[in-house]
């Protein structure tokens, strides 16, 4: 994202009445934190096609999303990396087409939440630590929305079991 990354801007300089010089001056660096992310063209768009699926209410996928479709801002994940995309508000209906009664007890069965792009892997949401699967696959959901890797990394540090 722009909004880590150092850039360039122009500023003009005036260094008497007349003159006009431009020079390159650096701006700072600002760091993107998780509560920064926002939310890209394809996950909105992709966000929209979820909803327009779902018009009868039901607003979850019950199959997982494709490695192409990582574009999901709220969903669930597997304890084997898969990713199930649902809209605001919808995990607790979707946990139960998964099989679970209650959303609690898919994460003590090492199921992850993804809500409003934010991963809920601290021990306050989980017992278990994330897999190897659930991280490649959190991993892949930031690479492939172009978000800053020290982002994933920070969420690393938060997570059960660090």
């Amino acid at each position: 994202m722009a909004a880590s990354r150092m850039y360039l801007s122009n500023e003009k300089l005036a260094l008497g009445p007349s003159a006009d010089y431009s020079r390159k001056v650096r701006a700072p660096i600002k760091k993107e934190t998780r509560s920064q992310l926002l939310a890209t063209v394809q996950m909105k768009n992709y966000e929209h096609e979820l909803r327009k699926r779902h018009s009868d209410g039901k607003g979850y996928q019950k199959r997982p999303i494709s490695h192409r479709e990582y574009f999901a801002i709220n969903g669930l994940l597997s304890p084997t990396g898969q990713l199930y995309a649902c809209l605001y508000k919808q995990h607790a209906f979707l946990a139960e087409a998964l099989g679970f009664q209650q959303l609690w007890k898919m994460e003590d069965a090492g199921w992850c939440s993804l809500q409003q792009m934010q991963w809920r892997v601290q021990s306050t949401y989980m017992t278990k630590p994330l897999t190897s699967q659930q991280r490649k696959t959190i991993k892949n959901w930031f690479h492939h929305n172009n978000f800053a890797i020290h982002t994933y990394l920070s969420l690393l540090e938060e997570a059960v079991g660090h």
